[in-house]
């Protein structure tokens, strides 16, 4: 007497067929060199004035302290939805009081964090319109 019938011992041999082509493309795809996550690399190719999204030309900070929805939205991975969640969340629990505060605002984590680091800043209350323009190395402010 058979324990599996022929229909029952073709069904297990596709399942572990199935089983041991989806662990040979997943060791494919995650384990063996697959490329880094693309990672933003700024200024990498020049964007014209008119198609920049911020209107600005030169490298920018935001402050999140007092950037309204809209400048929030020209940060990468940033969208409307988190936009207002920034604001709606620094509304109700004050000014961020550094730049790693802002992961505590739902949707946003550590891949968002890291990718917006370099684009943001705390102040208080320094720039009126939460943008702040970089110097190139060298060069003074004038007040």
């Amino acid at each position: 007497m058979a324990l599996f019938t022929r229909r029952d011992s073709i069904a297990i041999t596709v399942i572990s067929a199935l089983i041991l082509i989806g662990w040979g493309i997943r060791y494919t795809f995650h384990v063996a060199g697959s490329p880094e996550s693309p990672r933003l690399i700024r200024n990498a190719v020049p964007v014209p004035p008119e198609l920049s999204s911020s209107g600005q030309t030169g490298d920018t900070l935001i402050d999140i302290n007092t950037a309204a929805v809209s400048v929030l939205e020209t940060l990468p991975m940033i969208g409307p939805v988190k936009a207002r969640g920034i604001v709606t969340w620094r509304e109700s629990h004050g000014p961020f009081s550094a730049t790693d505060d802002i992961m505590n605002v739902p949707g946003i984590g550590i891949s968002t964090f890291e990718t917006i680091r370099d684009l943001i800043y705390v102040a208080g209350g320094d720039s009126a319109s939460g943008v702040k323009t970089l110097l190139p190395s060298g060069e003074k402010e004038s007040r």
